[in-house]
C-alpha cells in the first residue's frame, strides 16, 4: 500500500511508522539506550537520547521504505536521485576486472551504496545476516535480487565470498553487527566489539583491495561516499580496529542515522558480564 502513493507521502508514512514502532518496540529502546550510554560513556542525557533512539527507528523504515521502492525504479532514477562524489574510485577498480571488499556498516540507508554500484553494471554480492523477522527477512532478500544483488548467507560468507572477488566483483560487509562465534574482540567506542574476521580473512586469502562506504540522506535524495583503497596493517587486530575506527568517526559525527537497535556488545570475552542484562537480545 505505502508503494501506491507518491514518494513524498510514502516517506512521511514510513517516518509514521517508524514512530509507530518506537512506541510499540520498548525492548528495542531499552537495548538502544544501553548501546548509547556504552558508546558516549554515559555523557548523554534522557532528552538527547530519546531523540537518538526516536531517529533510529525512523531511519530504519525508511531505509526498508527507500529498499522497496528502488525495486519500481530505472537505473536512471536511482542515478538521478545519487551523489556520489568518489565514483571514479570504484569505477576505475572495477575498470581493471580487480575485486574488491567494500566494508559498510548499518548507517543511515545501508543498502543504497551497494544499489548505486549494482545500477552502474557491476557487480555486487552482499553477506547478510538472516533478519528476526522472517517475511521481512524474504521481502528485503527479494528486493535487492530484482535490484541485480547477489544475497549471500553469512555462514557461506567466506567460501562464496572469495570466489565472488576471484570473479573480479564487489563483495559488500557489514562489519558492525555482533559476532557470536569466531570473531575478534576489537575496540568499537573504546568497548571490545565481537567483530567479523571475514574483512582481513577475504583480503589475505585473495589479495584484494579494501575500501569503505556509506550513506547520507540529502533531503528526498541520497549521498554515497566512498574511500579509496585502505592502507591496511598486516597483522588482524590492527587491520580490523582500523576499519572499526572509520565507522565509530562517522557515527560520533551524526549519531542519529546509525542503527542503535542491534545489541553490537553481546558477544563479549569470558568472564566478562553482559551489558543487556535482562533484556531480550
Amino acid at each position: 500500500m505505502i508503494l501506491a502513493v507518491p514518494k513524498r507521502i510514502g516517506l512521511k508514512l514510513a517516518r509514521f511508522l517508524g514512530l509507530v514502532a518506537w512506541l510499540l518496540l520498548p525492548n528495542y529502546r531499552k537495548v538502544a539506550r544501553v548501546n548509547l550510554d556504552l558508546a558516549f560513556n554515559g555523557s548523554l542525557d534522557k532528552v538527547h537520547c530519546r531523540a537518538l533512539i526516536r531517529q533510529s527507528y525512523i531511519n530504519f523504515a525508511l531505509t526498508v521504505y527507500e529498499l522497496i521502492l528502488a525495486s519500481r525504479l530505472s537505473r536512471e532514477e536511482i542515478i538521478r536521485l545519487t551523489d556520489c562524489p568518489d565514483k571514479a574510485l570504484f569505477l576505475d577498480n572495477i575498470k581493471d576486472h580487480k575485486g574488491i571488499i567494500v566494508c559498510s556498516a548499518h548507517y543511515s540507508n545501508w543498502y543504497w551504496p551497494a544499489l548505486y554500484c549494482a545500477v552502474h553494471g557491476v557487480k555486487v554480492n552482499v553477506v547478510v545476516r538472516p533478519l528476526d523477522n522472517p517475511l521481512l527477512d524474504r521481502r528485503m532478500n527479494r528486493a535487492l535480487e530484482r535490484l541485480g544483488i547477489s544475497v549471500i548467507p553469512r555462514a557461506h560468507a567466506m567460501e562464496e565470498g572469495t570466489k565472488a572477488l576471484v570473479r573480479g566483483e564487489i563483495l559488500a560487509l557489514m562489519v558492525d553487527q555482533n559476532t557470536v562465534a569466531g570473531g575478534s574482540f576489537i575496540p568499537f567506542f573504546g568497548i571490545p566489539a565481537a567483530t567479523m574476521r571475514g574483512q582481513y580473512a577475504l583480503r589475505k586469502a585473495t589479495g584484494c583491495g579494501l575500501m569503505c562506504v556509506h550513506h547520507h540522506r540529502r533531503g528526498a535524495g541520497h549521498e554515497v561516499r566512498i574511500t579509496p583503497t585502505l592502507h591496511l596493517p598486516e597483522d588482524e587486530y590492527s587491520s580490523l580496529l582500523k576499519v572499526n575506527r572509520y565507522f565509530e568517526k562517522i557515527i560520533r559525527n551524526d549519531p542519529g542515522p546509525y542503527f542503535w537497535l542491534h545489541p553490537r556488545w553481546k558477544t563479549q570475552p569470558p568472564g566478562f558480564a553482559t551489558y543487556y542484562d535482562g533484556l531480550k537480545v
